[in-house]
């Protein structure tokens, strides 16, 4: 059953240089969307990543079409630190923001050069991180979700080594196993398994 279960599991993402990525998207209870992609750059000198979190189906289409629009100026600047990403990203979504929406997002960018990731983390999307396979950790964001009116602003950082591993789960996800305490138990009692079985040990 369980080879049956991980043979299901889609595979988005193909080899890529020093890291294993794994994703699973399922629909949720709540309105809203979210996106999630990893991106290569042609010199395969960084690797981004990227989740967005929408609090309604209308915010998230927005994202999507922002994407779009600014997905080309900032793939081909591999200069731009992740808070201009997300800004420019932010300010092309804000024009049709209505008063409740919020946007969640995580943006980081990994150099091969020193694996260090820089990272944008705004809102309720969760960010977990576990050093060389040891006990996973949240990581907070640097600020709240994004409304009408506000600036996306704040950069972290994480070292990577090797074996290192990171979780990034939107809010919904989390919600759903029962909150981050039981999403942390979960982590951490799968954390030595293969990626694609800790992976389907989570949508199970």
């Amino acid at each position: 059953v369980e080879k049956l279960h991980r043979a299901q599991q889609p595979r988005r993402f193909g080899a890529m240089k020093g890291f294993k990525v794994k994703s699973r998207y399922l629909s949720g209870s709540r309105s809203g969307g979210d996106h999630f992609d990893v991106m290569d750059t042609a010199d395969a000198s960084q690797v981004s990543f990227m989740l967005s979190d929408s609090s309604s189906y209308g915010l998230s289409s927005a994202v999507l079409s922002a994407l779009l629009h600014v997905g080309m100026k900032f793939s081909a600047d591999t200069a731009k630190s992740p808070n201009q990403v997300v800004r420019m990203l932010f300010e092309d979504v804000e024009k049709t923001l209505k008063e409740r929406d919020r946007l969640s997002v995580f943006y980081g960018i990994v150099s091969r050069k020193d694996y260090v990731l820089r990272y944008t983390h705004l809102g309720n999307t969760g960010l977990f991180h576990s050093v060389g396979g040891g006990t996973f950790r949240a990581v907070p964001p640097q600020g709240a979700a994004l409304t009408r009116g506000t600036n996306a602003q704040g950069e972290g950082e994480l070292k990577l080594q090797p074996k290192d591993r990171i979780a990034i789960i939107s809010d919904g996800f989390v919600e759903a196993l029962g909150g981050e305490s039981h999403l942390r138990q979960l982590l951490d009692q799968f954390r030595e398994k293969d990626s694609r079985d800790l992976l389907n040990e989570l949508v199970f």
